[in-house]
């Protein structure tokens, strides 16, 4: 169950960043409006749905992740393993005396669920509830997929090959001009509702019996070319991705509804490499047969079939794929360099990770603080700092501190003004020769402050103020270690 759980919160993790990039995205296409080519949208969609797939990616200063506030654990890619009842874990109340059975060199005391719960905004009990209804969704997502796959193959199936030497003509011509080689066969059927390519390992295009009637040969080969774009495009690979992304994430309409987008633009993109190879005096033509094939479509009631990349027939959205037609340009040499460097960028700042280790105490005081990224004994991301430090004594911090105000830089300390509001955790510390202080889990050496049970070092500094001797501490605790956020400083008063 562990394991599942594990795989549910890559679920929710991936959902997050992909909602971040396709609401980014979509205010891009906003701004930009007609100045970002169709392909390289498309592009950039394929690029998100890979957000969507991938869990883990290289680390980059670059990636956009970077502004995002981690107040979230990125999940493991693989569950740590140890001797913790998992399942009991994540449905019952573990006491102290389970998260003590794990055995090892260190303390566990971080391991305490109660302190755990609270560095998460969903309990780990409701987390499972949740996950029961995702798998159920998922479950039967995943049936209906693929009944309707087994469907619409038993349906093409039984649709007729043309043997019409005219048709088998056009599209000869056409996979020629379009350089492509697979043996790509034609069948008609009186329920297909607009023309579509079904079939990844042996393609059929699916023709409209009305349309092979009634259209003339110009028109069967506009028809070809668009359903061929979809074919070099890998587009019938990437339909059932779309599919599956959205049985995944079917809790998530912001993805439902950028999936919808992408068919539109997978649509207006195959367009565009379509009228690549039609003469420029006959663009208009190739947009009346996409309007004729809205009038045809009228003729069957039945849905089309429900796998296959095919012509979209929808009134609405034609208007705009008018518009790109009566707009097209031949894509220039300029234009084919810019894409592929807006490519580049959109890979550099998407498909990778935010560095995180960015607020692993980059302003840090004390250089001999190292710190790392890890997935401790529960399968919870958290930063882990080094804790072995040999002792060294510190005359100056030796005594009674008193805690004063709590400050988020030493900077913004003003000793006649207390920034801090709350009540402070930490009231006083007694710093004893040796090591240790009047706190069980804290020791120090000298410019450190241990906590071994939690794996984290903070590095204090000491400062002569108006006379008067302050400690400024940096106080690290789960908000550092599980939600990445930066620490603030403790203001001690030598007493």
């Amino acid at each position: 169950m562990f394991k599942f759980i594990i795989l549910y919160k890559w679920v929710l993790y991936l959902s997050l960043l992909a909602s971040f990039l396709i609401i980014f995205f979509l205010a891009a296409k906003k701004v930009l409006k007609q100045r970002l080519r169709i392909e390289v949208q498309y592009i950039i969609g394929i690029l998100i749905l890979v957000r969507l797939i991938v869990p883990a990616l290289p680390k980059s200063s670059l990636s956009i992740f970077n502004i995002m506030p981690f107040y979230f654990n990125r999940p493991p890619v693989t569950s740590a393993i140890d001797k913790f009842d998992y399942d009991q874990y994540l449905t019952e109340s573990v006491s102290e005396e389970s998260v003590g059975s794990a055995k090892g060199e260190t303390d566990y005391a971080y391991l305490n669920p109660s302190i755990i719960r609270d560095t998460f905004n969903i309990p780990e009990s409701y987390m499972q509830v949740t996950f029961e209804i995702w798998y159920v969704g998922f479950i039967l997502g995943m049936i209906y997929m693929l009944m309707s796959y087994v469907t619409c193959l038993k349906k093409v199936s039984k649709y007729e090959s043309i043997r019409d030497k005219r048709i088998i003509d056009i599209l000869k011509k056409c996979k020629n001009n379009m350089n492509i080689k697979k043996n790509i066969n034609v069948v008609q059927g009186i329920d297909i509702k607009s023309p579509a390519i079904f079939g990844m390992i042996a393609p059929k295009i699916l023709m409209p019996l009305t349309v092979i009637k009634c259209m003339n040969d110009n028109d069967i080969k506009n028809i070809f070319l668009h359903e061929l774009s979809h074919y070099k495009k890998k587009d019938i690979f990437v339909n059932y991705v779309i599919g599956i992304t959205r049985v995944i994430y079917w809790f998530n309409p912001i993805i439902w509804y950028f999936t919808n987008e992408m068919k539109k633009d997978m649509e207006l993109s195959c367009d565009s490499i379509a009228l690549n190879y039609i003469e420029s005096e006959k663009t208009k033509e190739y947009g009346y047969t996409m309007i004729d094939l809205i009038k045809y479509s009228k003729f069957v009631k039945k849905s089309r079939v429900s796998m296959a990349v095919g012509i979209s027939v929808d009134a609405k959205y034609m208007a705009k794929r008018i518009s790109m037609i009566k707009k097209f340009e031949r894509i220039s040499p300029k234009a084919i360099v810019s894409s592929i460097i807006v490519f580049c960028f959109c890979i550099l700042i998407m498909l990778t990770e935010a560095k995180i280790n960015n607020v692993f105490s980059q302003d840090a005081l004390n250089k001999q603080i190292t710190s790392k990224y890890v997935v401790d004994e529960l399968g919870i991301n958290r930063i882990e700092d080094n804790t072995s430090y040999p002792y060294e004594c510190d005359l100056e911090v030796l005594g009674n501190w008193k805690s004063v105000d709590i400050v988020d830089n030493i900077s913004d300390f003003k000793k006649d003004k207390r920034q801090w509001k709350d009540n402070m955790y930490i009231k006083e510390i007694k710093f004893f020769n040796g090591g240790a202080t009047d706190k069980s889990w804290l020791t120090w050496t000298k410019g450190i402050v241990i906590d071994k049970s939690d794996k984290l070092s903070s590095e204090y500094v000491i400062k002569n103020i108006d006379g008067k001797i302050y400690m400024f501490f940096r106080w690290k605790n789960g908000d550092y270690a599980f939600g990445c956020r930066k620490p603030v400083y403790y203001v001690l008063k030598k007493v």
